[in-house]
């Protein structure tokens, strides 16, 4: 062997060692970066993250280990940002109204905030009323099908959902009584006439707050709540045939569902979690209330340990026939009504494969062939923006069509408030379709149409 093949070995062993010695500081940089996240988890976190037996692995088991994860990674940027949370939790206190009561009159009774007073004597109780809106596409106004008063108490904690069937009295004029009913007067009178007349019948002053969801908002929130097939899922919510009391036993129904919906989703409403979900639900949703206030709510009520007391989350249907439908769901073992998620996933439509279109699809694609065929800008936006804000493109159930229909009626908009210099409506309808990319859509690279959807010409970006 001579000198020059000597000196490449020594070269070639050389290399090899400094590769290795890299892999090795590489795999161990590696682990220690995943030992120190892993422990800073495990530190702000009230439970130990330790992974279940190998018995109980899955999808529950995965479920289990990521609700651990968002709930450590919210208590650590809790605790990296706690006025955030301050504020939060002081825009909640301006919901409740103050004590009525003199102050004296609290002195004699207790001191600061007496907890053996009613929540009616305290004056503090908070009246939400949750309105479900049956209006057909491309028309604005709606029956209200469902109707749900949430009372929440923050000195016991207590929550009581007072399910109201949509049938209950209440004259509107007409000569048949069968049109005289509460669902109507959100069609007939508006909101406000609405709120006042549940007022009056739940024996409140007046309700100041609502949330008011659609149709397809319902089909976008069951989706949220991990239903595979939101479709079966709200079917089953508004089934009232072979029941023996028709519309109060699916009132009722609706109001368990509430319950076990509040209870499942309040852990993970809180913190950087809370913080995405309710600001791209508030686009979503109509309601009064400031998405500040609904985050304060939420900090009060895990404050309060409510999802450790479920009992504390009462349904209480306002019907004649209450305590026998009551009686009868105790009997069933106070199960959930709507299918499982194995029975639903069985009954999916067509995992990955294009869906037949529906007669949603159908409509929404009339609708939209109606505006790009009209001359008037005026009379396209109205029939767009009436779908837009009913968020039509969630009763597609085909994801490709879905994303196109709700692109394709963005574009137009967007053209058409150009025209019109409605600036703020741009901004709304970009906040929308960043709302349901961020909850809805999976993720996908952003192509160069979609890119353009979601910004303004320069001319046009609202200050």
């Amino acid at each position: 062997m001579n000198t020059f093949e000597r000196h490449r070995q020594y070269r070639l062993r050389r290399h090899r060692s400094r590769l290795l010695r890299r892999r090795v500081f590489l795999f161990a940089g590696v682990t220690a970066v995943f030992l120190t996240a892993w422990s800073l988890f495990a530190r702000f976190h009230q439970n130990p993250l330790t992974p279940p037996p190998p018995d109980v692995l899955g999808a529950r088991a995965v479920r289990s280990i990521a609700h651990g994860a968002l709930d450590s990674f919210n208590q650590m940027y809790q605790r990296f940002y706690p006025g955030r949370r301050d504020s939060a939790l002081a825009a909640a206190r301006t919901l409740f109204p103050r004590s009525p009561l003199p102050h004296a009159m609290l002195q004699e009774r207790g001191t600061a905030y007496p907890v053996n007073l009613s929540a009616a004597e305290k004056g503090g109780l908070l009246d939400l009323l949750l309105i479900g809106l049956d209006s057909r596409l491309g028309e604005g106004k709606g029956r209200a099908d469902a109707l749900h008063l949430l009372s929440i108490d923050p000195s016991v904690p207590e929550i009581q959902i007072t399910s109201i069937p949509r049938g209950t009295f209440s004259y509107l004029g007409y000569e048949d009584d069968a049109y005289n009913i509460l669902a109507n007067v959100r069609a007939e009178r508006g909101r406000q006439e609405l709120l006042r007349r549940v007022a009056r019948l739940c024996g409140r002053d007046s309700i100041r707050y609502y949330m008011e969801i659609g149709f397809s908002d319902a089909l976008g929130l069951l989706s949220l709540l991990g239903y595979p097939d939101p479709g079966i899922a709200l079917q089953e919510l508004r089934h009232r045939e072979g029941y023996q009391y028709g519309d109060h036993d699916r009132s009722y129904n609706q109001g368990q569902f509430i319950r076990h919906a509040l209870l499942r989703a309040l852990p993970l409403l809180e913190g950087v979690t809370g913080e995405v979900i309710l600001s791209a639900g508030q686009d979503l949703l109509h309601t009064n209330l400031s998405v500040l206030q609904c985050r304060g709510l939420v900090c009060l009520l895990n404050d309060a340990g409510l999802t450790e007391r479920p009992d504390l989350v009462r349904v209480h249907l306002r019907s004649r026939f209450r305590k026998r439908i009551e009686q009868r769901h105790a009997l069933r073992g106070n199960s959930l009504f709507v299918s499982s998620d194995a029975d639903m996933q069985s009954r999916t439509i067509g995992t990955g494969a294009h869906v037949a279109p529906t007669p949603a699809e159908r409509i929404l694609r009339r609708h939209i062939a109606n505006a790009e065929s009209s001359r008037s800008a005026a009379e396209m936006y109205t029939t767009l923006w009436t779908l837009f804000e009913q968020h039509a493109w969630l009763q597609v159930q085909d994801e490709p069509s879905r994303r196109a229909l709700r692109d394709t009626m963005a574009q137009l908009l967007i053209g058409v408030c150009q025209r019109l210099q409605r600036v703020d409506d741009i901004a709304h309808i970009r906040r929308t379709l960043k709302a349901d990319e961020l909850l809805f859509s999976p993720p996908v690279p952003v192509n160069a149409h979609e890119s353009a959807l979601l910004q303004l010409p320069a001319g046009n970006r609202p200050e």
